[in-house]
């Protein structure tokens, strides 16, 4: 019988623990030990199944990862993201304003921006890694490897010009990526042609968030942080996770681990995400909004 486990547990059941979160994509060392980066792959998977995120696997985090993968992304999901976006540009346009809206005052050319961009993220959703844990495969190789087949060597290395022949062999971590390739993507949508890297608002290709995105955010003092909730926070927002992720540079201030964006702002003090590389995968979680090191807007 499986029993409740928590950091600090150890034993048979943290080790089956472990191999179940590395079967969803959430990966651990399978070491039977309950430490900082099994709770944080737990509160990911809580997340992800709408689960209390406490890090406490009892009964109903079991169940859940217990349960079949679903390998199909949710269309309805989608489908129902689609006209929530369509919503947001008609309320803009008729002068409603509130919680999880757009600024009265933003130009309508904006919103049409912000509300693209997002839309092709959200067409992403489901999209996954083949095979799991690599960072790659046929469904994300327009996302992870600018139109390649997604294996090594990657176009993001190669953009880079990176010499590391280690590195060379593998796929980089794309979370960053995935918010750089969607505001590539829904900009050009607009534009009627593939923008350059250097055409898009970071100026570049960005893979990392604490070396490329927050640096380029504070230079240019284009961020909030969650104080600023609800008046100031809205969607198209790109977030940066803070202290709520539990992460091996958690004791480092100035490491940002993961992003993604925002996608609807909630009155509860969460907004629902579409991010990348979350479960190996284009997925979508509801965040707690005081779990973000910062909020940034790119218009």
């Amino acid at each position: 019988m499986l029993t409740t486990v928590y950091k600090g547990s150890s034993g048979s059941q943290v080790k089956e623990l472990q191999q179940r979160l590395n079967h969803f994509g959430f990966h651990v060392v399978v070491d039977g030990i309950f430490g900082i980066g099994t709770e944080a792959a737990v509160i990911e998977f809580q997340l992800s199944r709408n689960l209390q995120a406490d890090g406490i696997v009892g009964p109903k985090t079991w169940e859940a990862l217990s349960e079949e993968d679903d390998e199909d992304p949710n269309w309805d999901w989608s489908l129902d993201q689609m006209e929530y976006l369509k919503g947001l540009v008609e309320a803009h346009h008729l002068g409603i304003s509130g919680l999880g809206k757009f600024p009265l005052g933003m130009p309508d050319t904006t919103v049409v921006k912000i509300v693209q961009v997002l839309t092709d993220a959200v067409l992403q959703y489901g999209r996954r890694e083949i095979p799991r844990g690599s960072n790659g495969g046929p469904e994300l190789a327009e996302i992870v490897d600018a139109g390649g087949d997604g294996r090594p060597p990657s176009a993001y290395w190669l953009h880079w010009k990176v010499a590391d022949k280690a590195l060379l062999k593998t796929m980089p971590a794309w979370c960053c990526i995935f918010v750089a390739w969607a505001l590539r993507k829904g900009l050009s949508t607009l534009e009627g042609r593939l923008l350059g890297w250097d055409e898009i608002p970071f100026g570049d290709w960005f893979g990392s968030c604490s070396v490329h995105l927050e640096p380029w955010a504070v230079e240019r003092k284009t961020f909030v942080t969650p104080e600023a909730y609800p008046e100031n926070i809205y969607p198209g927002m790109i977030f940066t996770l803070g202290p709520d992720w539990v992460h091996p540079q958690a004791h480092n201030p100035k490491a940002a681990a993961h992003t993604g964006f925002v996608l609807e702002v909630h009155e509860d003090g969460t907004f629902t995400s579409i991010e990348g590389n979350a479960g190996d995968r284009v997925n979508s979680y509801r965040r707690k909004i005081s779990s973000v090191r910062k909020f940034i807007w790119w218009w």
